[in-house]
């Protein structure tokens, strides 16, 4: 399990962990999204689900009081608003290979 909070740049970390994800068949990752610093770091709040989708994740939940299943890119506009209405701004994603 790999926790990821990195105030935006969790793309960037995503990204040099390719060797990683491709060895370890079990990863698990609870990655931060912040709509915010993501549009501030990246330019899109996308990004990010775009990469974990590369890397070979497919199952992915929100984080809340439970855990929210979730598709991706279809759910992209829920977890935004999901995040918006957290007093941090953001939540975290559960992402299952």
């Amino acid at each position: 399990m790999v926790k990821i909070d990195v105030e935006g740049a969790e793309v960037k970390v995503l990204e040099g962990m390719r060797e990683l994800t491709r060895r370890n068949k079990d990863l698990k990752l609870i990655v931060e999204f912040n709509p915010k610093n993501q549009m501030r770091v990246c330019g899109s709040h996308t990004k990010l689900f775009e990469t974990v989708v590369v890397l070979g994740f497919k199952r992915f939940y929100a984080i809340s009081h439970s855990l929210k299943e979730i598709a991706l890119p279809d759910d992209v506009k829920e977890l935004i608003r999901m995040a918006e209405a957290t007093p941090t701004k953001c939540v975290n994603l559960l992402c299952e290979v």
